[in-house]
């Protein structure tokens, strides 16, 4: 039909073989990774129990034609360079000497969380320029999860001092390019020179974990994923309790509120509401009042008081319990009922009104 094939179909082989995990081919040496054919090349790169070359030749601090494995790098220094005596800490102070003619690299072991790291300084005359570096053995997603603090200062001088706080890197990368990018202490001579003391670079470093407070530190980045969405879950779920609670407590301040606004505004009831002792009364600051000349502006229908129901609904003199009717000391002498009746009756008391602050 002379049109173009543009859709390829994978042979169902191919696809096969590129999905299928492969053996690492240092399972002898004991890897136990498998990987899928087109990733496979990436782990070989930084497989632990692939060949090692010296660190120090392929830095060019020295030359060394050594060949071996991770664990025996320790002890081909101890072997082969005695010079590099100093096993470095996390936590670690120290100098090096400087001489801005010459070209000076040197190289120590250091260990922290149980693994191994490399600190590389080096001076070039050339660019008149100071490297140091801290970088980690092994894979690059290990060596993510480290970083250190490095700080150059004067011995008699407590003030003036260079911080730096980078990355470390893996050895498997390219350590004189990312030196010469600036991924790390890079100082010119001009400025190293107002730090030295008797030649010496005075220097103190820390080597710190980024997730130092879990436990789920370095073991990939799938256990480090599942680690922050359970953190995000945690978070969530007390965020939506801390609001639960709150709600709640805006119900309830609400709803107390109302029932006292409700209790307050109920005059239509039995009995008054009974003032709390952290309520404030009309009465609280009169200074005196004389209540045996207060008159009535709007005189009492005495004969209504009179009945029954009237007598349990306006006498405080009666409890709610009491059934049988009672009368008050003033109804029985047939007399005008008592301020006190008066006013739990909800009648206003005139010629008082003027006297009170609201």
């Amino acid at each position: 039909c002379f049109e173009t094939l543009v859709d390829k179909k994978e042979n169902p082989i191919e696809q096969l073989l590129n999905t299928n995990l492969n053996n690492c081919q240092y399972k002898n040496e004991g890897c136990t990774w498998k990987f899928p054919k087109e990733k496979m090349n990436e782990h070989l790169k930084e497989c632990k129990f692939r060949p090692y070359i010296c660190i120090g030749n392929k830095l060019n601090v020295w030359l060394c034609e050594w060949i071996g494995k991770q664990d025996d790098i320790e002890e081909h220094f101890a072997q082969k360079h005695p010079i590099i005596k100093t096993l470095y800490t996390h936590n670690q102070e120290s100098s090096v000497e400087f001489n801005e003619t010459l070209t000076i690299g040197t190289l120590n072991l250091a260990t922290a969380f149980s693994k191994k790291f490399v600190f590389h300084y080096y001076s070039n005359a050339a660019e008149k320029m100071v490297y140091m570096i801290i970088f980690f053995i092994g894979r690059r997603e290990d060596a993510r999860s480290y970083f250190y603090e490095f700080e150059i200062r004067h011995p008699s001088d407590e003030i003036r001092r260079i911080k730096f706080i980078e990355n470390c890197y893996s050895d498997c990368e390219n350590i004189n390019e990312i030196k010469h990018e600036g991924k790390c202490v890079a100082l010119t001579h001009q400025v190293i020179k107002n730090y030295l003391h008797e030649n010496q670079i005075h220097f103190r470093f820390f080597i710190k974990r980024r997730d130092e407070n879990q436990k789920t530190a370095i073991g990939g980045r799938e256990r480090r994923i599942s680690s922050k969405s359970e953190e995000n879950n945690d978070k969530l779920n007390k965020s939506k309790n801390v609001d639960k609670s709150s709600n709640s407590g805006h119900k309830n301040a609400s709803s107390s509120s109302s029932a006292s606004a409700s209790k307050s505004n109920n005059s239509g009831g039995k009995y008054p509401a009974r003032r709390r002792d952290d309520e404030s009364s009309i009465f609280d600051n009169v200074e005196s009042i004389d209540f045996n000349n207060l008159t009535l502006t709007q005189p009492i229908n005495v004969s209504s008081l009179n009945s029954p129901a009237a007598l349990v609904r306006t006498s405080p003199c009666h409890a709610p319990s009491i059934n049988k009717p009672m009368q008050c000391s003033s109804q029985l002498l047939g007399v005008s009922p008592p301020l006190h009746d008066i006013l739990y009756a909800g009648h206003p008391i005139p010629g008082a009104r003027n006297n009170l602050k609201p």
